[in-house]
């Protein structure tokens, strides 16, 4: 199952992943921690130590009488420790 989407690569997050190495992902929804760490570890051939993950709801936006909203996804952060350290 492919459970990471894409990084998030912001300035906020560069500043982060420096400073505390920690990094974020949007991820599939219906992705639980055990799988996120487990294909984070493969993908990038990191150690995993901590998994964080929140649920980042849609933006409203107005469009006359409709009300949409964008889509929901998951966002999560890492705490990564290289290989051999």
């Amino acid at each position: 199952m492919n459970v990471v989407i894409k990084p998030i690569i912001s300035e906020k997050m560069t500043m982060v992943g420096e400073k505390y190495n920690r990094y974020g992902f949007i991820v599939d929804r219906k992705a639980t921690k055990p799988q996120i760490k487990k294909e984070i570890e493969e993908l990038y051939g990191v150690k995993v130590l901590q998994v964080n993950t929140l649920i980042q709801r849609g933006k409203s936006t107005s469009q006359g009488r409709h009300d949409p909203r964008s889509e929901e996804h998951l966002q999560e952060s890492h705490d990564l420790r290289q290989q051999g350290r």
